[in-house]
């Protein structure tokens, strides 16, 4: 297993302002979703150049992180009946994806309703060792992150 590295490490050395992050994912119910085709679509981008990845579940961030070193964002995507937030809306999500072996961990940042609260959510993050990437929606999202201390902005949503 590789080591995560220590919290003091900021995006940028994890990736180049020139690279390309590719996203490895697939939906519920589709021919692509097992576990062989995430890591041969990571494997396949690694070798097409990509700086880093972008996997959902910590199912698929160890798998990939067996066979790669590049930096990975991971997501835990799950509606919930209470919330209409997909990307890692909880707290509780965090600690595995981290253990996993992701470096950075993204998540909704809107407005909307979740199980957990935006700050608790970076916090979890920092708390263990990683990096806060703040999915958002338009430019009213960004104050809001600035203030949460995400170590990065990403137009996702």
């Amino acid at each position: 297993m590789i080591e995560n590295e220590p919290s003091s490490v900021n995006i940028k050395d994890l990736l180049s302002s020139q690279s390309l992050i590719v996203s490895c994912q697939a939906d519920l119910d589709t021919p692509t979703n097992f576990l062989e085709m995430i890591v041969a679509f990571a494997r396949s981008a690694e070798m097409g150049g990509a700086g880093g990845l972008r996997l959902n579940s910590a199912e698929h961030v160890a798998a990939v992180r067996s066979i790669s070193n590049l930096p990975i964002i991971a997501i835990h995507k799950k509606y919930t009946s209470n919330s209409n937030v997909l990307i890692t809306g909880d707290h509780l999500q965090i600690p595995s994806l981290i253990e996993a072996g992701a470096k950075i961990i993204a998540f909704d940042a809107t407005e909307r309703e979740r199980p957990s609260t935006l700050e608790d959510i970076v916090h979890i993050i920092h708390e263990n060792g990683a990096l806060a990437l703040a999915d958002i929606r338009d430019i009213s999202d960004v104050e809001r992150c600035i203030q949460l201390g995400v170590d990065a902005i990403a137009t996702t949503l």
